[in-house]
């Protein structure tokens, strides 16, 4: 192919590169004008609509509307279909072997030459070149093309809630060193959350302060959370954090009851960011965490009971 496209840009150029006029070219001894090689080879590049694999092909068909043919035996889009099947197969204007081919069932759909009836082979050099150029939009299905490798991506599972505090534990981030203070301080500042964190940075100091008063029953559990044990492994500092936080969530939810579904909604968030301030777990995965090891409970309770039942 690459070898007659040079030599027809040889014989159909001129010396300074621009094309001739009305051009053309020997090939087998037999005269062709390259405008015409260039319009037939566009056509046959249509052929790309068409699939690949000879089974999948020969099942495929038009699924758009063409244009009445006028011929004396009936033809519509299955003989239509057939007939580009058969230039795909055995090229355009080897019409022989297109009305011989047994799967294309064409055989009695075409009048011999001698014939004058339609339609005869001359016919089906029309009707094809037709169909070849409208192609693209006589079919939804896009040209077939060779399948790009593609590697293969690993879907991101979503990750549990409980795994990202897991990965926290394992890191085993290092605390932050207190220095030693008063009995004094220690107590003005007992409720405090942890350094480097303020909790004035997330919400106001109006909001602060409240939510500080709301979750005042569970300031021991809120210390134990923002100092886990050292000599627990990740597993039972998970554990430990779940029960914390099913703690501190039955504070929340104590709050809430009796409220307003705005005030709740607002509430909760403020709340569970004020909760985020005692660990470097952020409120959205507290929430999360807390939500499943409640789910976790109830289930476990259920067990039990049917055990008991037993």
């Amino acid at each position: 192919k690459q070898w007659y496209q040079r030599r027809v840009a040889i014989t159909a150029g001129n010396h300074d590169g621009t094309q001739k006029k009305n051009t053309s070219i020997l090939l087998g001894g037999c005269s062709f004008s390259t405008s015409q090689l260039t319009q037939r080879e566009n056509l046959l590049n249509n052929l790309g609509h068409l699939p690949e694999k000879p089974k999948d092909r020969i099942a495929w068909r038009i699924d758009k509307k063409t244009k009445p043919t006028g011929w004396d035996l009936e033809w519509g889009l299955e003989e239509d279909s057939m007939l580009l099947i058969g230039v795909y197969e055995h090229g355009l204007g080897s019409w022989d072997k297109i009305i011989s081919d047994a799967k294309l069932n064409l055989a009695d759909k075409v009048f011999p030459s001698d014939s004058e009836g339609k339609p005869r082979q001359e016919h089906l050099q029309t009707r094809a070149e037709y169909l070849l150029k409208n192609l693209p939009k006589l079919t939804t299905k896009s040209p077939t093309k060779a399948p790009k490798k593609k590697e293969k991506r690993e879907k991101k599972k979503k990750k549990e809630p409980d795994e990202d505090i897991r990965e926290y534990f394992e890191e085993k981030p290092a605390k932050s060193k207190r220095t030693k203070r008063t009995k004094k301080k220690e107590e003005e500042e007992e409720e405090e959350p942890a350094e480097g964190k303020p909790a004035e940075a997330e919400c106001s100091d109006v909001v602060f302060k409240k939510c500080k008063e709301m979750m005042r029953p569970v300031r021991k559990t809120l210390r134990m959370l923002e100092n886990p044990k050292d000599d627990a492994d990740t597993e039972e500092q998970l554990r430990q954090t779940k029960s914390h936080l099913l703690t501190i969530g039955q504070q929340i939810e104590k709050n809430c009851e009796g409220k307003s579904e705005e005030w709740v909604k607002e509430w909760t968030e403020n709340l569970w960011v004020f909760v985020s301030q005692f660990t470097p777990i952020g409120s959205k995965q507290l929430k999360k965490l807390y939500n499943k090891a409640v789910r976790q409970s109830s289930e476990s309770q259920t067990k039990t009971s049917k055990k008991r039942k037993r």
